[in-house]
């Protein structure tokens, strides 16, 4: 199966979903087709889950350092 996920990876979308349909459900060719296709759609997703993890340990950053120039300050 490791040589069909290479293979599906250089595929446009639309040659995945044309050599997906040639492939019997539940066969592991069609198997590895359908996780490549998941792994497309989930994409966008998977960037929004970084980018919100990068702000929040920036917000967490920019927190930090305002209570110490607070604090370091005396009021």
């Amino acid at each position: 199966m490791t040589f069909a996920l290479k293979e599906l990876r250089g595929k446009t979308d639309d040659e995945l979903v044309e050599w997906l349909s040639g492939w019997k459900e539940g066969t592991k060719f069609h198997i590895a087709g359908m996780i490549e296709l998941r792994r497309r759609q989930e994409r966008p997703n998977e960037i929004r889950g970084w980018a919100a993890i990068f702000f929040s340990a920036f917000a967490i950053l920019i927190s930090v350092f305002a209570l110490i120039t607070k604090s370091a300050s005396g009021t």
